[in-house]
């Protein structure tokens, strides 16, 4: 009797992947028999070739231990493969009543799930898999990214992210690299903003670049707006003293990476200080979303220094075509100097904010401070540049 006892409690500590050692220390339990038919269900080649063996391996372990989940699970894949879909929903249905915590039903009955549609279904599984297995969460991840297909599952999945923190941020990260499923993934966290500021910074550059990479370029913008907190301000205007710098792609301020080109934050009022030698390319630049209407680009300048038929500008344009929209020359002055532009209704869902020079290095170089560069709605005609104020 302690022989076998003893025999019971090394069997109870083999591996599932060791089923066969465990059959053979334990032959009379019901568990090693049905881990060895789910080895074998792991390998779907194999799976196909041995569906015999999976079932008697299956029977064997249920007339052993009539409460083995695996082995139901087994005779489910079995019933799947022969065409016996309905049956093997049935019984897949039974088995999730003798016990809820198996991944592999779980799993099976999301799949089902999603064959009829019914998102509801997908992540009440998968709820289920994730809060109770981590080993599952590599198959469960991909399922549940996919299933961001539409309005109605992106609701759904963002308040069961909101519900469910433990899960919620390894999957982000992980649906994050995924280039076809990122926009569905961002409006999901567009409604669960606080899981969004909690992922990593690598998420959110996956996000913003494949944004943009495909285009959807409003979609990115109000998702940075989201993770960065930085709307518009109650007057309608954008104000920038370039407090943020190439964290985020596109649209943090890039510094161009020319050798000619030096720009330095300034203190607590923000600003930058640029020294350049260099014409013509930009020296730093950043995007904005803004809607088809009438808009004012307005900054300052300070202590700028120019050689002889010099200057030094902003332009706004297009993002991804060469027509400018604005162009606005910086000169010395106490008070900002600002220039009207419209955005058209198609074709520019995204705009280019690019400070400029043009006639460095001849003598001496170009320098200037920066306080600010500001967007704000117009409502007066567009009429090219306007006088200072």
């Amino acid at each position: 009797m302690i022989v076998i006892n003893g025999l019971y409690l090394i069997a109870e500590r083999i591996p599932q992947s060791q089923a066969e050692r465990s059959i053979a220390i334990a032959p009379w339990r019901g568990q090693g028999y049905g881990d060895a038919a789910v080895d074998i269900l792991s390998d779907p080649k194999a799976a196909s070739q041995r569906t015999s063996q999976i079932r008697s391996l299956a029977l064997n372990a249920i007339m052993r231990s009539p409460l083995e989940t695996g082995a139901y699970y087994a005779l489910v894949r079995v019933l799947e493969a022969e065409g016996k879909e309905s049956l093997a929903d049935r019984l897949a249905k039974a088995t999730e009543d003798l016990s809820r915590h198996d991944p592999n039903v779980q799993l099976y009955l999301t799949s089902r799930a999603a064959v009829r549609n019914d998102v509801g279904g997908v992540m009440r599984h998968l709820n289920v898999v994730l809060r109770t297995s981590r080993s599952a969460r590599s198959v469960a991840f991909p399922i549940l990214c996919n299933a961001l297909t539409d309005q109605r599952s992106i609701a759904l999945v963002a308040r069961n992210m909101r519900d469910n923190a433990n899960w919620v941020i390894p999957f982000v990260e992980q649906c994050s690299s995924s280039a076809p499923t990122v926009g569905n993934l961002a409006q999901t966290l567009l409604e669960a903003p606080a899981i969004a500021r909690d992922a990593l910074p690598r998420v959110h550059v996956n996000i913003l670049a494949n944004l943009v990479e495909q285009k959807k370029l409003s979609l990115a913008g109000r998702y940075y707006a989201m993770v960065t907190r930085s709307p518009a301000d109650r007057d309608g205007r954008i104000m920038d003293r370039f407090d943020r710098v190439d964290e985020l792609p596109h649209f943090d301020w890039v510094a161009t990476a020319d050798g000619g080109v030096y720009i330095d934050q300034l203190g607590a009022g923000g600003g930058v200080a640029v020294s350049t030698d260099t014409s013509l390319v930009p020296l730093m630049e950043r995007m904005h979303t803004l809607a088809p209407g009438r808009y004012r680009l307005v900054s300052q300048v300070k202590d700028l220094e120019l050689p002889a038929r010099a200057s030094m500008f902003w332009t706004i344009q297009c993002f991804g075509t060469d027509a400018s929209l604005a162009v606005l020359q910086l000169r010395t002055s106490r008070r900002p100097q600002a220039v009207t532009f419209d955005v058209p209704d198609s074709n520019c869902e995204g705009q280019q904010v690019r400070l400029r020079s043009d006639g460095a290095g001849q003598s001496r170089e170009i320098t200037a401070e920066i306080p600010f560069v500001r967007i704000e709605q117009a409502s007066r005609p567009a009429s090219g540049k306007e006088p200072a104020g």
